[in-house]
């Protein structure tokens, strides 16, 4: 979805099935400016991405938008923008990049993402929000800038350790 430079590219999936062996949303061109893309998932939507989903950051406001549906990576997510996750549940096999997740709402239906391992910048998790981190056979280590959990929502590590990595900002 918008991989060239200066391109912009929305896919809305509310209902079906759509199996990718890879994904990228937004992307790069070289030294130009990448593209702007968008993928919203909604209502009873499936998608499936057999490999790597890329998400490109550039500043360019590039994100995957989830209310409803499933998104399922059976590969790893390269989140370099945003990932907003309202409704319906999704499994991204292990996170890595310097973008942000937003997980859940302040009331509704449960929300539920499940990665095998996250590095992000930012992770907020509201009531309807769960994010669990699986069991792995060797203890995963997983990083993040900034983690805000608010009502009851909720972060089940298992058997994983998380470090905040704060810098300049409060001990917390």
């Amino acid at each position: 979805l918008a991989y060239s430079g200066q391109t912009q590219g929305t896919y809305n999936l509310s209902g079906g099935s759509l199996t990718a062996e890879n994904g990228y949303v937004g992307g790069t061109n070289g030294d130009d400016a990448g593209g702007k893309g968008t993928l919203n998932i909604s209502g009873s939507g499936q998608m499936t991405v057999d490999g790597t989903l890329l998400i490109y950051g550039n500043g360019n406001g590039s994100a995957v938008n989830i209310s409803g549906g499933t998104l399922d990576v059976l590969g790893s997510t390269i989140n370099e923008a945003n990932i907003t996750q309202t409704g319906g549940a999704s499994q991204l096999g292990p996170v890595t990049g310097v973008g942000s997740i937003t997980l859940g709402q302040s009331s509704g239906k449960p929300t539920s993402m499940t990665v095998q391992s996250i590095v992000q910048s930012s992770v907020s998790i509201s009531s309807t929000g769960t994010l669990t981190i699986l069991t792995n056979t060797v203890t995963t280590t997983n990083t993040l800038d900034f983690l805000s959990i608010t009502g009851s929502g909720s972060l089940n590590l298992t058997n994983n350790h998380l470090y905040i990595d704060y810098g300049t900002d409060p001990d917390p």
